[in-house]
């Protein structure tokens, strides 16, 4: 009677507490793979937050020593000067609708010409750089942020409006893993002055207006409005320094993507 009333004892509940174990089982495992997963996934998608941001950094920099390269060009006649960028997954461009446009004040009047100057992009999802007639911007969404400006100062007694005016040949658009951009100098203009003495000289200029028309528009006038000198009378979009001399010379330079 005992021996038959233990086993019958443990029949039945043994069978329930298996059924408990096995349960309590398949929700500790069903728990643990979703924590996993989760986690993997969260974790995930910050490591690629974490890697477009670097890559976005790494593009910066490569933009400031491109820009400071070509600016050797004009400044120093270098004949030639390059630079690596570390492309994909992002995209890297030349060539763009960005015109310089400069009308120098005289007293007989107005002189004024709009340049092509065209521009280096890159773009990763919302993020995009840009070099543009030496100065170098990241818009973020409709945010624009300017990393180095151009090369121009507004003084009273001299102003100079240097630029680089870049024409692609090759391939324009490219999306490899790493990219040498290649700036060879063409030629070196002086727009204005016109003439050494007189009416067109330097002396004879009473001030120089810029007027930028970009996709980075909102960078260029940041610049305008935050460097000295210069403002913007008509609230159009075009700055006027008031000077005493002008000179305004364009750097030609031809630009591939190897």
């Amino acid at each position: 009677m005992t021996g038959r009333s233990l086993r019958s004892g443990t029949g039945r509940g043994g069978r329930d507490r298996g059924a408990s174990e096995i349960l309590g089982f398949v929700l500790l495992f069903a728990l643990i793979v979703g924590s996993t997963g989760l986690v993997f996934t969260a974790g995930f998608d910050a490591l690629e937050g974490v890697q477009t941001d670097r890559q976005n950094e790494n593009a910066e920099s490569a933009f400031l020593r491109i820009a400071t390269k070509f600016q050797q060009i004009g400044d120093d006649g270098a004949p030639l000067r390059a630079g690596d960028l570390s492309v994909s997954p992002a995209g890297l461009s030349t060539g763009g609708d960005v015109e310089l446009t400069v009308t120098v004040h005289l007293p007989s009047g107005d002189e004024s010409r709009t340049f092509q100057v065209g521009a280096l992009s890159y773009t990763l999802d919302d993020t995009a750089v840009a070099y543009e007639a030496n100065a170098v911007f990241r818009s973020d969404g409709d945010g624009v942020a300017v990393l180095s400006a151009p090369p121009w100062k507004c003084r009273a007694e001299r102003t100079v409006i240097s630029f680089t005016a870049m024409e692609s040949t090759g391939p324009t658009s490219v999306a490899s893993d790493s990219v040498t951009v290649v700036g060879e100098h063409e030629d070196t203009s002086l727009w204005f002055p016109f003439d050494r003495t007189g009416a067109g000289s330097a002396d004879d200029a009473t001030g120089v207006s810029v007027a930028v028309d970009s996709p980075n528009s909102v960078g260029w006038n940041r610049y305008f409005e935050d460097a000295p000198g210069w403002a913007d009378p008509e609230d159009d979009g075009t700055y006027r320094c008031a000077t005493d001399r002008v000179y305004v010379r364009q750097v030609n330079v031809t630009t591939r993507l190897v």
